[in-house]
């Protein structure tokens, strides 16, 4: 009888064709051009889902930067 252990790489495999599958599906039904503005500037039409998917990788990044320095200034400060 194999372990779950085992099974750890097939079942990351699935995870990772099932989330890609969902955001190629996303990107399909997102095919819609939008312009975004703020205040004088403006982009040229832009696809929804890039616009979606720069965002989202922004906000990783953003907390991946916050958290990192979140780690660093406990490490750095004395234990109460």
């Amino acid at each position: 009888m194999k372990s779950v252990k085992n099974y750890i790489p097939t079942i990351k495999i699935l995870f990772a064709l099932t989330l890609l599958s969902v955001v190629v599906v996303f990107a399909i039904q997102n095919s819609a051009d939008i312009v975004l503005r703020f205040i004088l500037w403006s982009t040229p039409p832009l696809n929804t889902s890039l616009v979606l998917f720069a965002v989202l990788v922004a906000g990783i990044i953003i907390g991946m930067v916050l958290s990192l320095i979140s780690s660093r200034k406990t490490k750095k400060s004395p234990g109460l």
